[in-house]
């Protein structure tokens, strides 16, 4: 087995490639990730550690690396602060101070900030594989959403609300050019594990979906463009008769 074109074995002048080689190039999140992470990491700390052989080593930032944990912190603010108002958000500006970060202990918050700060942890860096297990799963469904639409799109868009549901239009920071996280890329790869079709990030093209005991064998297959933009992708995938999901 190869990973990333290496071997885990050494060979002749070539060595194997490292546990810390392969989490370098990745960005994970899953309940067993957070059953694990330290409880006394700052939130900053938290994000910043994606940048570290591991949460509690020292992460190596440099200036992009700074500014795209502050420009999460900032997208994010609302979800990740525990004293964040309204009156906060009208006044809300690039200068507008992130103490509140450093300050927020990470196992203070509430379930759903920390499956939140640890889906960021495991896509800032835009790392070449990013593995989400049940990594949307506890999250408030608008928070959920946001982060789905943050996963793919990144500071470019954000969701409007109306009366028939959040949309999603284009962002302030996208029309000023100051996009510093943005979303996938086209060297990345993305594995999503989940239970419901809601936490099944829209851009997924390839799918397998394992039958229940004595249901079947496994089906699988390959769609040709990306599953959010029909419903008979969902229906295939999931196997509904008709309809939308």
């Amino acid at each position: 087995m190869r990973i990333f074109q290496r071997s885990r074995l050494p060979s002749p002048g070539v060595p194997g490639i490292s546990i810390f080689d392969i989490q370098s190039r990745m960005g994970h999140s899953s309940p067993e990730v957070h059953a694990l992470f330290p409880k006394d990491l700052s939130v900053r700390r938290t994000l910043e550690s994606a940048w570290a052989d591991t949460p509690l080593t020292k992460p190596a930032l440099n200036s992009e690396a700074t500014q795209r944990v502050e420009a999460c912190l900032r997208w994010f603010r609302a979800e990740l602060n525990p004293l964040f108002d309204d009156a906060e958000a009208l006044n809300d500006t690039e200068s507008s101070s992130l103490g509140w970060a450093s300050h927020t202990i990470f196992g203070e918050l509430s379930f759903s900030a920390q499956r939140v700060a640890l889906f960021l942890r495991a896509t800032i860096r835009n790392p070449d594989i990013v593995i989400l297990d049940e990594a949307f799963s506890g999250m408030d469904d608008l928070v959920r959403d946001k982060c789905l639409l943050f996963l793919s799109r990144g500071e470019s868009m954000t969701l409007h609300y109306h009366d028939t549901g959040p949309r999603p239009i284009e962002s302030e920071l996208s029309r000023q050019g100051k996009v510093s996280v943005p979303g996938l890329q086209d060297h990345q790869a993305l594995l999503c594990v989940s239970h419901s079709h809601q936490e099944v990030p829209g851009c997924i093209r390839e799918w397998i979906c394992l039958s229940e005991p004595g249901a079947g064998p496994p089906r699988f297959g390959r769609l040709d463009g990306p599953v959010e933009l029909s419903y008979e992708r969902w229906n295939k995938i999931w196997n509904w008769p008709t309809g939308k999901p």
